[in-house]
């Protein structure tokens, strides 16, 4: 294997590291944000959480599909609608 080889190599590694460890506080990120919402009842810190999430992983489908639901939830309750009106 030549030196140059061996570097690329290295490189790909580190991207792949860096990728999962950004999956993985993502999703810690991810359950954070469920806390705040299911158990501290912190809408706005878990919409806040969910954007973070998505600003780590930007293809993170549940922290997406959250946030828009709490998004949808926070425009009905500005519009003066109970959560379950739609």
């Amino acid at each position: 294997m030549q030196r140059g080889e061996l570097g690329e190599r290295e490189k790909a590694s580190k991207r792949q590291l860096e990728e999962q460890t950004a999956e993985r506080a993502a999703e810690y990120e991810a359950a954070a944000a469920e806390v705040r919402e299911r158990m501290l009842g912190d809408t706005s810190g878990a919409i806040e959480a969910y954007r973070d999430v998505l600003d780590r992983v930007p293809r993170h489908d549940a922290a997406r599909a959250a946030l828009e639901r709490l998004q949808a939830l926070d425009r009905r309750l500005r519009a003066g609608l109970s959560p379950r009106e739609a």
